[in-house]
């Protein structure tokens, strides 16, 4: 009668115990793939979320300044102070474009030279001069988003997580309905109130993996209302 076992079986054994290991291995690191694309993909999504909604928040103080009352009708005749904090261009690659045209940049503005720590330098009045500090704006560059801040543009994404393969904003004109105490003759032709609503939309991908893409919408409106005419009324 013969003992132990013979090496045909050793092998198959050793054959067969191979072959499961290397199946296990073949799943675990098809899991940790898996788990690494998952955390990879919730990590773009949330910082491209919380980009989108950082600069619907930052849009949307276009045009404050802390005298806004001098920019209401006035008693006994007084001029309003046009605001000069209250224009917002939207640019493609430098170019000024108009009112509800797509561009890659975005630029606005709004008083900040009280924006400080209450124990320093007392509060001044309101000047109603843009400086450099209060101009700001948002834009598409080389696969990453930017932010105007102190005259300088400061990188907002990281091109090496997720490139940003297009920025498209454009604005569109909400009417407000006719300006109120309009002096005759008012009519068709009377001044009309607008407000502003600044639309992002944001189209990314993965830097390590092109299929990985993403595309984020969201859109703010300015505080800043402005006066026009009717398009097809004489100046």
């Amino acid at each position: 009668m013969q003992a132990g076992i013979s090496l045909p079986e050793t092998l198959i054994g050793l054959s067969l115990g191979l072959m499961i290991v290397s199946c296990a291995m073949a799943l675990a690191l098809r899991q940790m793939q898996v788990r690494s694309r998952i955390s990879l993909d919730f990590q773009i999504r949330h910082e491209l979320a919380t980009l989108i909604e950082a600069m619907q928040r930052d849009v949307a103080r276009t045009g404050f300044r802390e005298l806004a009352e001098q920019g209401a009708w006035l008693l006994d005749g007084q001029v309003p102070i046009p605001n000069a904090y209250g224009q917002v261009l939207v640019l493609q690659d430098q170019q000024v474009l108009a009112i509800g045209d797509p561009g890659n940049t975005l630029r606005y503005n709004y008083a900040r030279h009280n924006n400080r720590r209450p124990w320093e330098v007392p509060q001044v009045p309101e000047d109603n001069i843009v400086t450099v500090n209060e101009r700001f704006g948002f834009r598409l560059k080389e696969g990453r988003l930017d932010f105007l801040l102190g005259g300088a543009w400061q990188p907002l994404s990281d091109p090496d997580l997720y490139k940003v393969k297009s920025l498209a904003v454009h604005l569109q004109a909400q009417p407000l309905g006719t300006v109120p105490d309009c002096v005759d003759p008012c009519g068709a032709c009377a001044p009309a109130l607008y407000s502003l609503i600044a639309h992002f939309d944001v189209q990314a991908q993965a830097a390590k993996d092109a299929s990985m893409t993403y595309h984020h919408a969201g859109a703010s409106m300015l505080r800043n209302v402005s006066v026009q005419a009717p398009a097809d009324c004489a100046a």
